[in-house]
């Protein structure tokens, strides 16, 4: 398991294969609140784009991260942005079928239970998944449905400025 002790989308995300691909990234917001935050690292959004994505879907629950989002990248075709609360697995399954994305990132600040509670043929559409967890359980949650629907975990990091509650996974279809 690698450690990374930041929120560097470089480092935090760094074991991605989106090229070529549509990103649906849960969780877009920015993290201006963290401590020692560079304001020359990129937002995920456009983290995503840089690595090859052909379109990046940013969703969040905070109106004014869309907002600023959508006006930010208003003349670029690469993004889509919407602001939803997910609290439901309807929530999440539509998101999936209205967008038909590739890859997630799931950094929804223990929402990601929603993901793990869907059903598995709606799950399974999604080709690669960067999940990050809140929590052992959540955590073992993760694992044990992606390893369930036969996908490969090919990376871990440990987000050591959490003390351990926190860690990524990185896994797609076999």
């Amino acid at each position: 398991m690698v450690k990374v002790d930041n929120e560097n989308p470089n480092l935090h995300w760094e074991f991605v294969n989106v090229d070529g691909r549509i990103v649906l990234d849960l969780g877009c917001g920015r993290w201006e609140h963290i401590e020692h935050r560079d304001p020359n690292w990129p937002t995920t959004p456009e983290y995503w784009i840089n690595k090859g994505a052909t379109l990046s879907i940013g969703i969040d629950s905070d109106i004014n991260e869309i907002n600023w989002f959508s006006n930010q990248f208003k003349d670029d075709d690469r993004y889509k942005f919407d602001c939803v609360f997910i609290g439901s697995v309807t929530e999440m399954s539509n998101l999936i079928s209205t967008y038909k994305p590739n890859c997630m990132k799931c950094d929804i600040e223990g929402g990601e239970s929603t993901l793990f509670d869907l059903d598995d043929d709606i799950f399974c559409k999604i080709d690669e998944y960067y999940i990050e967890t809140h929590g052992d359980e959540l955590y073992n949650r993760c694992i044990e449905k992606l390893t369930r629907n036969n996908y490969v975990i090919h990376s871990l990091i440990d987000l050591v400025h959490t003390h351990g509650f926190c860690k990524v996974v990185f896994a797609r279809k076999k």
